[in-house]
């Protein structure tokens, strides 16, 4: 297998980084939210972390629309736990009372974990949205209970 000199990686792993770069260059252009990904007991490729980005913060970045770009950041921890599973926990400040969104997911697969965060996220922003922005909605909900 060919590898280069200066970087000493076979020539395969060489374009993955190069291709991979282009594509985080690439999705800078485009706002997308800023997800700060960190891991405990497990590596996790640049691949995975842009799949991760995609399944989390489009979805996100939809909802929060009206916010700006610096106030869309969030913290994801993933955490490889016993019984091959992974634990992955959200945090992410808004503005206003009821800004504080927290999510926690546990499954045996890594994606399928993301998939039920982001699920859980969007129902804390939609329910943050409501609370929010519709501020009628709210003192009716308080009147009936």
């Amino acid at each position: 297998m060919l590898t280069f000199e200066l970087l000493s990686l076979p020539l395969n792993q060489h374009f993955f980084y190069l291709f991979s770069n282009l594509l985080i260059l690439n999705l800078g252009d485009s706002p997308t939210m800023d997800i700060r990904i960190s891991s405990e007991g497990i590596n996790i490729s640049p691949k995975s972390k842009l799949k991760i980005q995609k399944k989390i913060g489009t979805k996100v970045e939809k909802l929060l629309a009206h916010l700006s770009q610096d106030l869309k950041t969030g913290h994801l921890r993933i955490e490889k736990l016993k019984y091959r599973q992974y634990k992955a926990n959200f945090e992410m400040l808004l503005p206003g009372k009821n800004g504080r969104i927290v999510a926690q997911s546990i499954n045996h697969q890594l994606l399928t974990t993301v998939t039920g965060l982001r699920e859980i996220i969007e129902r804390q922003i939609t329910k943050y949205k409501n609370l929010t922005f519709n501020p009628k909605k709210k003192n009716q909900n308080n009147k009936l209970n």
